[in-house]
């Protein structure tokens, strides 16, 4: 699906909720297990963003007592420093947060640059497309709030006015569109958002009642699907889900091999993939990545993707009337 062609669906949409028309348990996904992080005590690895093959995230190095990012090419693994955490990849760049500062790594020259949001007391970056970043920063009295960063100025991307939210976290863009998610009065209840940049409308992301979801948030969008966790009140344990954007499905997914009571988290995505880690039956845990194999075929046009998107979401519009008016 064209990034122009997802605009317009979105345009459609204005600022209704998203809410996927159909729900499935189960798993159209294959998980690979991460290869072993190769570093002396590592453990726990947790994989965050990916471009292609490429991936990146944090690793536990038990010896030393912290976390440190990687950076993993499809072959080999380099160990990103101490307190580390990398959370995207985009070509060239990797992007994540040290300390206090968000940063971007060139993966050319090995070379670090930090930043900080202006009047913020703490700035992390956690998503990449391109030349534009997204993250949030801590205002230092009470709330977060998300930000766009296209490498000259931070531009703020709060959901207060149009969701209530008291604070807003920007994860994941891929071209026009931001997900992340927002917080109310709980802390710990999270709920799902995806921003357009060129509107400025929020679209509310609602799970399918049998998720029994009371925590979600998006942390990958790609061209072909959406992903993020929720936090289930049918089994009290974490899942991932995945939305097939060409189909207009959502489906809870549990990695291979992992604990179903126990989490099963994700990260970035890329085309039909996506990372996250899970902990095993004897809590282990280990990092994954998945292919989504449910996309179907779409037509060299994409009319059919974006037609059977819009009414499978919403049933806005009939698929040959949105044919037709597309191929005019």
């Amino acid at each position: 699906m064209s990034r122009k062609l997802f605009s317009s669906l979105v345009l459609a949409l204005g600022a209704m909720a998203f809410q996927p028309s159909g729900a499935a348990w189960a798993d159209p996904v294959s998980f690979t297990p991460l290869p072993a992080v190769p570093f002396d005590y590592a453990q726990d690895p947790n994989p965050k963003g990916i471009d292609g093959n490429r991936i990146v995230g944090t690793y536990y190095d038990d010896d030393a007592g912290y976390d440190y990012g990687f950076y993993y090419d499809g072959s080999t693994f380099t160990s990103l420093g101490e307190d580390v955490y990398a959370e995207g990849i985009s070509g060239n760049t990797i992007v994540g947060s040290v300390g206090s500062q968000g940063f971007t790594y060139d993966i050319s020259s090995q070379q670090f640059q930090y930043f900080d949001r202006p009047g913020a007391n703490a700035t992390r970056f956690e998503g990449i497309d391109g030349s534009n970043i997204v993250g949030w920063s801590y205002d230092g009295v009470a709330a977060w709030t998300g930000f766009l960063y296209d490498g000259g100025a931070f531009t703020p991307i709060d959901a207060s006015g149009s969701l209530g939210a008291s604070n807003t976290f920007a994860t994941a863009i891929y071209g026009d569109f931001i997900g992340g998610y927002y917080t109310k009065s709980l802390w710990y209840q999270y709920s799902p958002f995806v921003y357009q940049i060129s509107t400025g409308d929020f679209l509310d992301v609602t799970l399918p009642d049998e998720f029994g979801a009371t925590s979600s948030q998006v942390t990958g969008i790609s061209d072909q699907i959406m992903v993020g966790t929720y936090y289930s009140s049918v089994d009290s344990a974490r899942h991932a889900w995945v939305y097939d954007l060409a189909e207009g499905q959502v489906y809870s997914v549990n990695a291979t091999g992992s604990d179903p009571s126990s989490s099963n988290d994700t990260g970035g995505a890329s085309g039909n993939k996506f990372v996250g880690y899970a902990n095993d039956l004897s809590y282990t845990q280990f990092g994954y990545v998945a292919t989504f194999s449910a996309v179907p075929e779409i037509d060299p046009a994409g009319m059919g993707s974006v037609a059977a998107l819009v009414t499978g979401a919403l049933g806005l519009i009939e698929r040959r009337r949105l044919k037709a008016k597309m191929a005019a």
